[in-house]
């Protein structure tokens, strides 16, 4: 477990990183990455237009950005992250997939299986009511030759 930093100037253990979270801060971030994405498209023209407009893309939230160690990166710092936390992201999915698809293998296996032990339990009963029905019949049949003779 890592230790808190000692208190900074702002009596914070962020060494004044941590700022209060506003309206604006709370944003998912696949919705910025896809506002991101679509500035990217649009070009630097379009933004810098809608930017006069006090439009376009937004700046990423401070909290998405505590993990680079300061609160203004670049964009290519903001991209290389971006892309680690997709791959990361698309991993843990493919993890998640995985683990889904081996839950219904074995619960196939396990469904297989069963249905062939009912088969062979019917199979069972079966053999073991055909040996009661003929015991009855020896039964009755051995009952009509005592009575004849």
């Amino acid at each position: 477990m890592e230790r808190l930093k000692p208190a900074g100037e702002d009596a914070n253990h962020g060494r004044g990183q941590l700022h209060e979270l506003t309206k604006d801060d709370l944003i998912m971030l696949s919705s910025w990455m896809e506002e991101h994405h679509l500035w990217r498209e649009k070009g630097e023209m379009a933004e810098e237009e809608a930017a006069k407009k006090r439009k376009g893309r937004r700046e990423l939230p401070w909290i998405w950005k505590m993990q680079f160690g300061t609160t203004e990166p670049d964009r290519d710092k903001i991209s290389e992250a971006m892309d680690e936390w997709t791959s990361e992201a698309i991993r843990i999915e493919w993890l998640h997939a995985h683990a889904s698809l081996k839950r219904f293998e074995e619960e196939m296996r396990l469904l297989e299986a069963e249905s062939e032990r009912v088969g062979k339990t019917f199979g069972f009963y079966r053999r073991k009511w055909l040996l009661k029905g003929e015991d009855v019949l020896w039964n009755q049949a051995s009952q009509r030759i005592r009575a004849i003779g």
